[in-house]
């Protein structure tokens, strides 16, 4: 499973948290702007989110209800005090603390995290997933759907992303996007998606580019979330 440390000063983990992640087989990443934690919870779906932070916006942002029910659902959010760091008491407390968050994470269903049904409303759109490129789309649009409002990134950004992610690179990742786009809509009901969705026709029929139809697919799931 994937933990997520943020900090705004070069912090280091706590040796004690460190083995107790290690122990637990958490692979932890460390992270230093809030845009790119929100961008990582989403692509490694994160589980714990370690916040060594004395940032007020930060607290209220993980409180939001629109997104703890949403981009946060399943997401476990820990904060360290900063201004307590050299408190023996409370630093104990603090590992307890989190000894009995990833417990509970243990003993929870794995399928536990899950924005939306994004699955359901892509193939709605007539998109097969037995293509490789499917896969990628999802990341993309996790990104575009889900970002929009916290950083907007150029789509260029998000397939590098998404390719550090996969192991391969971000041309590869706009290649096969457009491939799986191509051979699905080739024998998709372009005009039954249509009247279902609202998008127009010639949409399916003429493809615009990969950019273009990630954006188009974006602005019809915003609908959704």
């Amino acid at each position: 499973m994937n933990a997520l440390f943020y900090h705004e000063d070069n912090s280091f983990l706590d040796y004690d948290v460190g083995n107790l992640l290690k122990k637990n087989g958490y692979f932890v990443e460390s992270i230093t702007n809030f845009g790119n934690l929100i961008a990582t919870i989403i692509l490694l779906r994160a589980k714990l989110v370690i916040v060594k932070a004395d940032n007020k916006y930060i607290h209220d942002v993980v409180e939001e209800k629109y997104l703890k029910d949403t981009l946060f659902n399943g997401v476990n959010f820990v904060f360290f005090d900063q201004s307590k760091s050299q408190d023996l008491i409370y630093r104990r407390s603090f590992y307890n603390n989190l000894e009995m968050v990833v417990e509970n994470i243990k003993n929870k269903p794995q399928d536990s995290y899950q924005i939306f049904n994004l699955d359901q409303h892509l193939i709605s759109l007539g998109l097969r997933p037995k293509y490789r490129g499917y896969l990628l789309l999802k990341d993309c649009i996790k990104y575009c759907v889900f970002l929009n409002q916290y950083k907007k990134l150029p789509m260029s950004k998000i397939y590098e992303k998404v390719a550090e992610k996969h192991n391969t690179t971000a041309k590869n990742v706009e290649r096969l996007v457009r491939l799986m786009l191509l051979q699905s809509l080739k024998k998709a009901d372009t005009k039954k998606i249509s009247e279902a969705t609202g998008i127009h026709e010639e949409f399916f029929k003429t493809l615009p580019t990969t950019n273009a139809a990630i954006e188009i697919i974006c602005g019809y799931l915003d609908f959704y979330i």
